[in-house]
């Protein structure tokens, strides 16, 4: 009877560790799997293991990644400059608008993912909202000459401006995802 309480002190002291640790050895992840098929009655054939590495991007995805969010920044604000006029058409005047405000926001969301990614995934990356007004409000504040032509057009282009963003990257992550579970066995086709 000791020896069975003792056996259970020391399994529940090995799972307690392994909460802690929060990574899986190859074997304990073959003795989770196995205590999983006898849990739950699962065929061998039902269960799939991927791991999926987070890689650094080399230099040309980085360099094609902040091109195309420059260029579908720009082309985004002198859209809707010309359909709400919420200020002087003035080409260059924009044009460095469009690269602080590209510029400012990535790097705050970089760098609120390098040292607060709990924050950005606890929120499930509303916190890019914030973020994204304050480099826009910025953006408006450092940009020498840039008036404002009506304010109400210039808050329906803050709210335009930032859901087709939001929208744009979401059906481009969407199809990076859908090429991913591709390379996937067994994944969406």
């Amino acid at each position: 009877m000791e020896n069975k309480d003792k056996e259970k002190k020391e399994n529940n002291d090995e799972k307690k560790e392994m909460k802690e640790k929060k990574q899986f050895t190859p074997e304990d992840l073959l003795e989770f799997i196995e205590e999983i098929k006898e849990k739950y009655d699962i065929d061998e054939g039902n269960i799939r293991i991927i791991k999926i590495e987070r890689r650094k991007p080399n230099r040309k995805q980085t360099a094609l990644f902040l091109l195309f969010a420059y260029l579908l920044d720009f082309a985004l604000i002198i859209a809707l400059n010309g359909y709400l006029g919420f200020a002087p058409y003035d080409f260059f005047r924009l044009l460095l608008f469009s690269v602080i405000f590209t510029t400012t926001d990535i790097l705050a969301r970089e760098l609120m993912m390098k040292h607060y990614p709990k924050i950005m995934f606890y929120s499930f990356g509303t916190i890019v909202f914030p973020i994204s007004i304050a480099a826009l409000i910025f953006s408006w504040w450092v940009t020498p000459g840039l008036e404002v032509t009506s304010f109400n057009n210039l808050v329906v282009f803050y709210i335009v401006f930032l859901f087709s963003r939001v929208l744009i990257n979401f059906l481009i992550m969407r199809m990076y995802r859908d090429k991913m579970f591709r390379k996937i066995r067994g994944g969406k086709k």
